[in-house]
């Protein structure tokens, strides 16, 4: 359907999605990708918005090559703010509205519709001590003094993000704010105080754009990893301390202390060089674990079919893409308890603490009972279409309100 009938011009900030020093992409950035595409079917001349500090995302471009959209590059805020206030935009459209957004100065009758995904940087410092302790995962000297500082200042810098987010939702006097899971948006309602409970909107995170052929090298792909179908357990975003990856290695290699007859393996993504020696350092089955770095999408899918389970501990999350994208192959989920992650996998996914070992290696074993799986198998392909007929509601509810006619 053809929207936007009488806006003329929209603005997307799509350097979310955009690839930096650790991190490729994540899920709000491929997310911020999807309607990026989507919105350049509609009606509507559209200018991207992007960062000259990161790299470049090939979909992106690929996009902006096919439809003949306009780039448009920022150093820091004041370019930013200075493109969008001097762009004539109808509607400026952030899909992540990060709070390093907080200081701009924006025209106060500028239309924006501004996506938060999540309230990480409220909580990351204290969680962070949960998740190691005194023990301080970096990547460089000047990482390591950034993290240490974080440690020592927990309190005020959860205040001073706080106070971050009370600003993103009132860059403009002509704001409409949305997030992507009720648990999200339950979060936003309990820090920032004040805040109307029913002005934000919750829309569930769509799929990526990735096509959903194989390529005929399927298990050749698969056997370049060192690994046979359902004979591993599968790890993700290895560069993200966040994602708590290090409590289930541990708890995978106590599995194999007491199993050592099993011929299971593990392969973890992300695990980028700095990453990399803080895992090898945590076991002692060093021949069971596969570390990579980043792989390509089609592998990705592979790796998320033929996995025996794919183990999800992480601690801070708007949505959690990861184990529905498990789900669509009726592959076994086993994931923590945090944030929005039970509100999107309800009864699909074997649950566990995050912080617990133990939890996390009870549910291992879950994983090898087959009555069980049985069972799992009927809750999963339930769980993953009523998933995938919210997200077909939601991303058009997303389109709706950017292109809102009445609003522009």
């Amino acid at each position: 359907m053809i929207r936007g009938k009488t806006m003329k011009k929209l603005a997307i900030d799509i350097s979310a999605a955009q690839p930096q020093t650790n991190t490729k992409v994540n899920g709000g950035g491929e997310y911020g990708v999807f309607l990026f595409d989507l919105l350049c079917k509609e009606n509507v001349a559209i200018e991207v918005l992007l960062s000259k500090t990161k790299g470049e995302n090939e979909t992106v471009s690929a996009i902006c090559e096919k439809y003949s959209v306009t780039k448009r590059f920022f150093a820091n805020n004041r370019e930013l703010e200075s493109i969008i206030n001097g762009g004539g935009f109808d509607t400026v459209f952030f899909p992540i509205c990060h709070p390093k957004y907080a200081d701009l100065q924006l025209k106060k009758e500028q239309r924006v519709v501004a996506g938060v995904h999540d309230l990480s940087t409220i909580e990351q410092a204290s969680v962070y001590r949960k998740v190691y302790g005194k023990k301080f995962f970096a990547n460089d000297g000047k990482d390591l003094i950034r993290r240490i500082l974080k440690y020592l200042n927990v309190g005020r810098d959860k205040q001073a993000a706080i106070e971050q987010h009370k600003k993103i939702f009132h860059l403009t006097e002509n704001q409409i704010s949305y997030t992507v899971s009720h648990s999200t948006k339950a979060e936003i309602v309990y820090y920032i105080k004040g805040i109307d409970p029913d002005k934000i909107k919750v829309f569930y995170t769509p799929e990526t754009l990735i096509s959903n052929t194989f390529p005929d090298d399927e298990m050749e792909r698969l056997e370049k990893y060192g690994v046979e179908k359902k004979g591993y357990f599968l790890l993700c975003s290895a560069n993200r301390w966040n994602k708590n990856n290090a409590i289930a290695i541990r708890a995978l290699d106590t599995f194999f202390d007491k199993h050592s007859g099993s011929n299971m393996k593990v392969v973890v993504l992300g695990a980028i060089p700095y990453t990399l020696s803080y895992f090898e350092s945590l076991v002692r089955h060093k021949e069971r674990f596969i570390f990579k770095g980043y792989i390509d999408r089609i592998d990705m899918d592979i790796l998320y079919k033929h996995a025996h389970a794919f183990v999800y501990p992480s601690v801070l999350e708007g949505f959690g893409l990861p184990p529905i994208e498990t789900m669509k192959y009726g592959t076994l989920p086993l994931c923590s308890t945090a944030a929005s992650i039970t509100e999107v996998c309800s009864d699909a996914a074997v649950y566990f603490d995050p912080y617990s070992e133990e939890s996390i290696y009870k549910a291992i074993l879950k994983s090898f009972d087959k009555e069980y799986k049985r069972l799992m198998k009927g809750h999963i392909r339930r769980r993953y279409e009523e998933i995938q007929k919210k997200r077909a509601k939601d991303v058009d509810g997303v389109v709706e309100l950017i292109l809102d006619s009445k609003n522009a």
